[in-house]
């Protein structure tokens, strides 16, 4: 397979082809450039065009080129508050950020998408809070079907629950939130009735079910896994799920029942050094994962799917910061890393074609 350089400035970028049987990422050249800010959050806009990356302190959107350059597009400031996550509506027509007010409340802003997504207007109202003590957002996720929305306060120990409504404006459910103990990620089914969160100091995933947008704990409600977890993510056909643990060096792989209740599988994980974020390839074939590291070199792994199980197949050298963030394109053809301590943004590019 023929590489074609990417060069792009503003933003670290890596550019990387993948071999369809072995899920490889080689990395193009030139390396990197560095970013003004520190990534937080990341999505890429479903038509694979628009990058979004909340850096605490804008909202940034690149276009992704053909070739998998991005071009800096818009930098939209979101006044006094942080930007923190952000998550994207399936159908492509909103874009969700939360914040921390002043550093202090959570709330979520909320636009309209359009030209293609190159452009964000603030929805009436502008913006919703959820919570009026100090807090701190892990995670922004929406249900497959676009309907309800959850955001984590990882400092209260709560999810928020939201509905969509007309146009794409959210409202507090009722009740507004249930308990979950440090929230550091969350993952929905595919099907829409299941969720998981991991709790990051206490050695387990919290399972909820969802029903008319409202989450309640499973019974049993939760599953022993490894400390200090960090991701999450459900395999595109709704069968297996997988959780980081950067203390113990490893990705925890589990089946999940018809009840939504999870298993381990065996052997219960695979070793990968600081095991961070996680993004599946537009096939499902490989699950990809940053390594946050302090060392000189990050990598990100690629892993083989094969019945739930993973194999690590490579690495590919990234950040000198280590990695975090991860996102893939919707057409299977770039994936996009940030680092972990320099403001470092990563571009990989691959096709599965």
């Amino acid at each position: 397979m023929r590489l074609s350089p990417i060069t792009q400035a503003l933003l670290a970028i890596y550019g990387a082809a993948v071999a369809p049987e072995t899920g490889l990422l080689t990395p193009l050249s030139p390396t990197s450039v560095s970013g003004p800010y520190t990534p937080r959050g990341m999505a890429i806009h479903p038509n694979s065009e628009y990058l979004y990356i909340a850096d605490g302190a804008n909202i940034v959107i690149y276009q992704i080129h053909s070739d998998g350059t991005l071009s800096l597009s818009s930098t939209i400031p979101p006044v006094t508050d942080l930007p923190q996550q952000i998550v994207i509506s399936a159908d492509g027509l909103n874009v969700y950020v939360s914040t921390a007010v002043g550093g202090n409340n959570l709330a979520i802003h909320q636009y309209a998408v359009s030209g293609g997504g190159s452009i964000l207007t603030p929805l009436s109202p502008a913006s919703i809070v959820t919570s009026t003590f100090t807090s701190s957002s892990s995670a922004i996720v929406m249900t497959p079907d676009d309907n309800y929305l959850y955001v984590t306060d990882f400092y209260n120990f709560l999810v928020f629950q939201l509905q969509r409504g007309v146009g794409g404006v959210l409202s507090l459910l009722t009740p507004n939130y249930v308990g979950a103990n440090k929230p550091t990620a969350m993952a929905i089914t595919p099907n829409g009735f299941f969720a998981y969160i991991p709790y990051q100091s206490g050695h387990t995933i919290q399972m909820y079910s969802i029903i008319s947008g409202l989450l309640a704990p499973l019974s049993p409600a939760t599953v022993n896994v490894g400390s200090v977890l960090y991701d999450v993510k459900v395999s595109p056909d709704g069968n297996y799920l997988y959780v980081t643990s950067i203390s113990s060096n490893a990705i925890f792989q589990f089946s999940i029942d018809y009840y939504g209740q999870l298993t381990p599988l065996s052997p219960a994980s695979v070793s990968f050094t600081g095991a961070n974020k996680l993004s599946f390839s537009k096939s499902g074939k490989f699950l990809f994962c940053t390594s946050y590291t302090t060392s000189s070199t990050g990598n990100i792994g690629t892993f083989s799917i094969s019945s739930g199980l993973l194999t690590h197949v490579s690495d590919a050298a990234a950040s000198s910061s280590g990695n975090n963030l991860i996102a893939t394109t919707k057409n299977g053809e770039f994936v996009y890393s940030t680092g972990t301590i320099t403001t470092d943004t990563n571009i990989y590019q691959f096709s599965e074609s």
